[in-house]
């Protein structure tokens, strides 16, 4: 390719090859390609073709579940991967169909083009890698110096545009839209051609010690919210939901997003790029507000959010002696709700296997079968316990109550949705620990369900700013205040609790946990 010649392009006119890749590692010495996806088109195509491959990953070679978690490509589509022969084959036909000054444009190039430059090389070892590559993460640095994030999401969401599944497809189609702004910039900067581009990412620029974050969402809007509690949800400009949140002050909590933090998560930076607009939701107190976000969090089911999504796995219930479980509460399964993958389900498993003189792997990090069994000798000759009283939950249950009242830690450890402690080294005297801390947590969480149930049909008074407020419960949902009930002592108890009942429950429980409050349950009535 000839370098004069390619200094002529016309970033506005010319084709350019946009590419992207999905892999099953960081480089091609520990990673295979996924998936390819390109498309040629000039910066005023209106609706550029995509096309897109999967492809076959060497015999034995499976696709690693976090790679699985982040493009959602499962073994399943995979049967119908192309050899990466034909990918190839694909692939040069567009490149020989194409200028020969055609440079391709790749966000974050450094990653794709390793990949890329070995796909090429394996069916040609004696050519040159044919390709011209501009990397528009560093044009985007360029062009939008103050932005919070230059990662494709937060780029794309800045311009207005949006990105969906992280599959190559889509983030082809991003760098294509993301190309189409940057080329409208640099006109700006008299950027015409590939050789101006060039000259112009090399000048350098003077360092701005006062330069500020730039963000899409109005300041003055943002700064008018009300001093009060409530929920907030961020959207993008295409007004699809981002992220919802609570705040005891909406405007603190807010306008707290966009003060100059130097250590702020990368996730939180890159959704702050995409921001247009905020809108919010007034409460008359925070414990409402954590309620109401709950239930907004399940309804809109917004990407940024982490916690509190619908899509979990439900609660369940267990027999009185704890070995058998049950989506559904009922006489012969009357204990809980417990959280899935919880302490209660650990020590579950961990009866189940004694009953059958062998010890389950229960932990979340595995143990090797020598030091699982000695470990636990050590727990039962530390704490004077037999095999037997592990098989009666009553007894172990107690001796769990009994360590949180002798370590003075009730309030934190009985909510504690931590399951293990990573260890530096799996030893005996750590994995008696793990025994240890399995006994109090199932001691706090079976408490924990206790309390769960008590407040699923209830009346709830709390202290608030000298104020007694009041919300009613039925079945787990709030009660509207001109919705007419029979007395809660009338209302039957539920065996169903869906997650979005568990989570409210939950989020109920510790919100109270922070006022004088009291609970009415039938004729129950109890201050704290």
């Amino acid at each position: 390719m000839s370098r004069a010649k390619l200094n002529d392009v016309n970033i506005k006119t010319a084709p350019f090859l946009f590419i992207d890749c999905q892999t099953t590692g960081m480089h091609p010495s520990n990673g295979h390609l996924l998936e390819l996806s390109w498309l040629v088109a000039t910066a005023d195509t209106v609706t550029p073709e995509i096309k897109s491959y999967l492809v076959q990953l060497p015999e034995g070679e499976v696709i690693p579940s976090a790679v699985q978690k982040i493009t959602g490509i499962t073994a399943t589509d995979l049967e119908k991967a192309e050899p990466i022969e034909k990918v190839y084959e694909e692939l040069q036909k567009t490149l020989q169909s194409l200028p020969a000054e055609t440079v391709a444009l790749i966000h974050y190039a450094q990653f794709e083009k390793a990949f890329l430059k070995y796909l090429f090389t394996r069916h040609h070892p004696e050519k040159e890698f044919p390709l011209e590559v501009i990397c528009t993460a560093k044009v985007c640095r360029k062009v939008f110096p103050n932005i919070t994030s230059g990662n494709i999401r937060a780029i794309s969401g800045f311009i207005g545009t949006s990105v969906g599944l992280k599959r190559a497809a889509s983030h082809v189609q991003a760098t294509f839209e993301i190309w189409q702004e940057l080329v409208s910039r640099l006109s700006q900067h008299s950027v015409t051609t590939v050789e101006q581009l060039d000259a112009w990412m090399k000048e350098a620029k003077p360092v701005d010690k006062e330069a500020k974050f730039e963000y899409r969402m109005d300041r003055l809007t943002r700064l008018a919210f009300p001093d009060q509690p409530g929920i907030y949800r961020m959207y993008n400009k295409k007004n699809e939901i981002l992220y919802v949140g609570k705040a005891t002050s909406l405007k603190s909590r807010v306008n707290s997003y966009f003060r100059v933090k130097k250590k702020r998560d990368k996730k939180t930076m890159e959704l702050l790029a995409q921001v247009w607009s905020i809108e919010y939701t007034e409460c008359y107190s925070p414990l409402q507000a954590a309620l109401l976000e709950t239930d907004e969090i399940k309804r809109l089911d917004p990407p940024y959010n982490i916690n509190l999504k619908k899509n979990r796995a439900k609660s369940f219930f267990t027999s009185k002696d704890l070995k058998q479980i049950s989506g559904l509460q009922t006489t012969e399964f009357p204990l809980g709700p417990f959280r899935p993958f919880g302490s209660i389900e650990q020590l579950s498993l961990l009866q189940q296997g004694l009953t059958k003189n062998q010890l389950y792997q229960i932990f979340h990090d595995s143990v090797e079968t020598a030091i699982l069994e000695e470990g636990f000798e050590l727990f039962c000759s530390q704490n004077n316990l037999s095999t037997d009283e592990f098989l009666e939950p009553r007894r172990i249950l107690a001796f769990g109550f009994n360590q949180i009242r002798l370590q003075k830690k009730l309030k934190a450890l009985a909510v504690d949705t931590d399951v293990t402690r990573p260890e530096l080294e799996m030893t005996a005297d750590a994995v008696a620990d793990k025994f240890m801390r399995l006994c109090v947590r199932a001691a706090g969480e079976y408490k924990r369900s206790r309390a769960l149930n008590r407040l699923v049909n209830a009346s709830i008074r709390w202290l608030y700013k000298n104020e007694w407020l009041e919300l009613k419960l039925k079945h787990g949902h709030l009660v509207k205040p001109d919705e007419e009930i029979q007395t809660v002592s009338e209302i039957p108890a539920i065996n169903d609790w869906p997650v979005a009942t568990y989570d409210r429950m939950s989020i109920l429980l510790s919100e109270l946990a922070k006022y004088p409050h009291q609970i009415t349950v039938g004729r129950f009535e109890s201050n704290h």
